[in-house]
């Protein structure tokens, strides 16, 4: 829904990853999602990561083989977290245990990595606006319109202060 940023070419950060139509935030349709929007949008912008895409890559020897993905990619375990917690309703608690559950299991799956990059953000925006309704924060607010920008490397560090201070939090209650 509009959550990879791209430049014009619809080229991401991630070298090798080109992105157009629903997936991409160029900012073309404004914050209007509506499905016809995106076709619009992908219809205008396709051309152009064509172009990109074949001016960038090279073919692989004809003799290369298909690459197998280690067991721990499965999606399965991840998507009843998913389902459970970071659904089309949510909240601050079953964010963090969506978190909780998933910053483990992100190291070897892709998967609960990609559950990871929307609960995070998800937790930390606290309004509703378009798919995203946090119950515990009904309104939408203005000051987040297009501000929330995070890496991989941001998604990482802030789950694992969640944790560190849910974990400290125990720790208190424990010895009281």
């Amino acid at each position: 829904m509009g959550g990879i940023s791209v430049d014009a070419s619809g080229a991401s950060s991630i070298e090798g990853l080109w992105v157009c139509g629903e997936a991409a935030a160029t900012g073309l349709h404004g914050a209007n999602r509506l499905g016809s929007n995106s076709l619009i949008e992908a219809a205008v912008s396709a051309v152009r990561v064509a172009e990109a895409v074949a001016g960038a890559v090279t073919l692989a020897p004809a003799k290369t083989r298909p690459v197998i993905l280690p067991p721990g990619t499965y999606p399965m375990p991840v998507r009843g977290i998913l389902s459970r917690y970071v659904g089309v309703l949510r909240d601050e608690a079953g964010l963090k245990e969506a978190i909780r559950q998933l910053r483990p299991l992100a190291a070897q799956n892709d998967a609960a990595m990609v559950g990871l990059l929307i609960a995070v953000p998800a937790l930390l925006r606290t309004e509703s606006r378009g798919g995203h309704c946090r119950v515990d924060h009904p309104e939408r607010a203005p000051d987040w319109a297009r501000r929330l920008r995070l890496t991989l490397a941001e998604v990482e560090s802030i789950a694992d202060r969640i944790l560190g201070a849910e974990a400290a939090a125990r720790n208190v209650r424990a010895s009281l």
